[in-house]
């Protein structure tokens, strides 16, 4: 397990080094080689566009951790990727909607599952539309927003992906409560993040192709890696069927830790609107709000 830890944390740290730019395949239909929107039988295929990200209202019942509904993406070669909509928890146990990306190797899976690897990112800003999923093309190799070569105005794609998916890993990608789908982002707001991190593997195992086991390996960065070093505290009470390996947390971002406790919560439901958050947007409930459009740290 610690063999395990370390070469995600070194494979992570070496990819925010490196940061190489990744072509994608998309998982082709055998019949027409057109792209196959469904992820996993019983799934429910999500909305094109912005609607992906538009929750059902009232939201539908089931346990934090449900899929409410994926679609499939273009994938690294040997790979499957899904956007997924998914339930999950403030830090006060209120319902919300959730969206991110999954991502597995193709092929036959260990007895007991896949590893996870989970990957919390780090501050793009406040908006819906900074949500990384909602990217083009999600799945790939980490593209920093500071650095010349990003096509994007946030940070999109997860940290040695292809290396994880070659050691057969499957990796999740929160996108946080607020990023892509409707509220305010409850930024750095422990319990809150530590939900959705800990969600998004429950939603991952529940894709029966991705055979997602119970191991589990946090990385997180900037604002991911503050909520990271919480992961620890929550997992038992919240998801107590995850069996946590360990946490990699880079460059963490202080949070609200007295949030993440059972029975507590912050002064205020959420946190303060961040002032210079309009600049990047509306963030409108509808479905006319463009993804990423000018959304990077610090101007969101």
């Amino acid at each position: 397990m610690k063999d395990w830890l370390r070469a995600t944390a070194a494979a992570a740290v070496a990819a925010l080094v490196t940061l190489p730019l990744l072509g994608t395949q998309a998982a082709a239909d055998a019949s027409t080689g057109a792209l196959s929107e469904q992820c996993a039988a019983g799934v429910r295929v999500g909305p094109a566009g912005a609607d992906f990200y538009n929750p059902p209202s009232p939201l539908p019942a089931g346990a934090h951790g449900e899929v409410i509904w994926a679609r499939r993406v273009a994938a690294p070669a040997h790979a499957e990727a899904c956007r997924i909509l998914y339930l999950s928890t403030l830090h006060d146990g209120r319902r919300v909607a959730v969206s991110g990306l999954v991502v597995w190797p193709t092929g036959k899976a260990p007895r007991g599952g896949r590893n996870v690897v989970a990957w919390a990112h780090g501050t793009v800003g406040g908006p819906r539309q900074c949500a990384p999923s909602a990217a083009p093309d999600p799945a790939q190799n980490l593209v920093d927003y500071y650095t010349y070569k990003s096509p994007y105005s946030i940070d999109v794609g997860v940290p040695a992906l292809t290396k994880f998916l070659a050691a057969g890993d499957v990796v999740v990608a929160t996108d946080y409560q607020g990023l892509g789908t409707p509220g305010v982002h409850q930024y750095v707001v422990a319990g809150t993040e530590t939900h959705n991190v800990l969600d998004s593997v429950e939603a991952a195992r529940r894709l029966q192709s991705a055979q997602a086991g119970n191991r589990l390996a946090v990385l997180g960065w900037s604002q991911g890696g503050g909520a990271a070093l919480f992961i620890g505290q929550t997992i038992r009470s919240y998801t107590p069927g995850l069996d946590l390996v360990g946490t990699a947390a880079l460059a963490p971002r202080p949070t609200w830790a007295r949030s993440s406790r059972a029975g507590s919560s912050p002064a205020r439901a959420t946190p303060p609107r961040r002032r210079t958050a309009p600049r990047c947007g509306s963030t409108s409930t509808g479905a006319s709000w463009p993804p990423t459009p000018n959304c990077g740290p610090p101007t969101c």
